[in-house]
């Protein structure tokens, strides 16, 4: 992901993302797991935007919209794509370091 700060703690990002499918189920008429994931794509390419805030060295909070580009179905002759939706917490597990500091004179 691309990220822009227009000030030191908020962000705005963009990029493109590639998703696999793990698993796909659905529900059969009585009610019985029916496993579908053959009827979908294994790979599904999007681009994503997003914002975020860092609050602390170590935390921030983020919300990304995934827009799919690519079909995600085989079966039929519609194209459906995935539209997603995501906030989240991150952790920084190690402080990070600018490149100005990491050089030697």
């Amino acid at each position: 992901m691309f990220q822009f700060y227009p000030v030191k703690q908020f962000y705005i990002e963009t990029g493109p993302q590639l998703g696999a499918v793990a698993a796909a189920a659905s529900k059969g008429a009585k009610g019985e797991k029916l496993n579908v994931k053959r009827s979908f794509s294994n790979t599904q390419f999007a681009w994503n935007f997003g914002l975020g805030v860092n609050m602390k060295k170590t935390m921030g909070f983020y919300a990304r919209y995934n827009m799919g580009i690519s079909d995600v179905t085989l079966d039929n002759n519609q194209k459906d794509n995935s539209r997603v939706v995501q906030v989240g917490i991150k952790i920084l597990l190690k402080k990070q370091t600018s490149l100005a500091s990491n050089k030697k004179s």
